[in-house]
C-alpha cells in the first residue's frame, strides 16, 4: 500500500502555514493544527533587551517580542492564525539561544512568510548588515532596487516579525540619528551601543 497521497496531503497542509484563517483555526481546533504541523513552538529566552518570547515554525523563527506570554500569543495568533506550543527554555536549539542573546544569527533560518514580497526583500537585505555597522534607510532602498521607496523601507522594518534576528536596529536615518524601531527607540539605542556603534 502506498502512502504517497497521504504524505503529499501532509505537505500541502504544512504549506498552508503562511496564515491559517482564524475561522478555520477555530473550527478545527489547536490540536488538529498541531497534528498537521501548523503549530509553532515558543520559548522565553534571554536577550540584550531582557527576556523575549520567540516562536519557531518548521521553516524557521517566525515571531519575536518582549511582551508577556498572553500578549505574545495573541499577537502571534493575529498575525498567523496558528497556535503555539510553549516549551522550556532549555529545549531551545543552542544556535537559537545564542542568536537571541546577541550572537551572529545570519545562519539561523527565519520564517518570513507572513510578510509581503517587498518586505521580505528589505528584511533579507537588512539581515546581511554585520554587527557594529549601520546603513541608512536610503541605502537599504538602493539595495533592494527601489531607491525612491525609503518610506516603504521604514514601514517594512516596522513590521519586522523577528527583530534582533533580522537586525532592523542597524538601519538609521541619513543624518545618523536612530529613527524609529519596532521595539522602541530606546531599545534601538541600547542595541547599537552594545554593538559598539556611536549613537548621536
Amino acid at each position: 500500500m502506498s502512502y504517497a497521497p497521504i504524505e503529499a496531503l501532509a505537505r500541502e497542509l504544512a504549506d498552508l502555514a503562511n496564515r491559517v484563517d482564524p475561522a478555520v483555526a477555530d473550527a478545527v481546533g489547536d490540536r488538529a493544527l498541531d497534528a498537521v504541523g501548523l503549530a509553532d513552538e515558543a520559548w522565553q529566552l534571554p536577550s540584550p533587551l531582557g527576556s523575549v518570547w520567540v516562536a519557531r515554525s518548521r521553516r524557521g523563527v517566525s515571531y519575536l517580542c518582549p511582551h508577556e506570554l498572553d500578549e505574545f500569543t495573541s499577537e502571534f495568533r493575529a498575525r498567523t492564525g496558528r497556535p503555539l506550543r510553549v516549551r522550556a527554555a532549555g529545549e531551545a536549539d543552542p544556535v537559537l539561544r545564542q542568536a537571541v542573546a546577541g550572537a551572529d544569527g545570519r545562519g539561523l533560518e527565519v520564517d518570513l512568510r507572513a510578510v509581503t514580497g517587498f518586505q521580505r526583500e528589505v528584511l533579507e537585505a537588512v539581515r546581511e548588515i554585520p554587527a557594529g555597522e549601520v546603513r541608512a534607510y536610503a541605502e537599504v532602498a538602493e539595495l533592494v532596487g527601489r531607491p525612491r521607496a525609503v518610506r516603504a523601507v521604514g514601514t517594512a522594518l516596522a513590521r519586522n516579525p523577528v527583530p534582533l534576528l533580522v537586525p532592523c536596529h542597524r538601519v538609521v536615518r541619513t543624518d545618523g540619528s536612530v529613527g524609529q524601531y519596532a521595539l522602541g527607540p530606546a531599545a534601538k539605542v541600547a542595541l547599537l551601543r552594545v554593538e559598539g556603534v556611536a549613537v548621536p
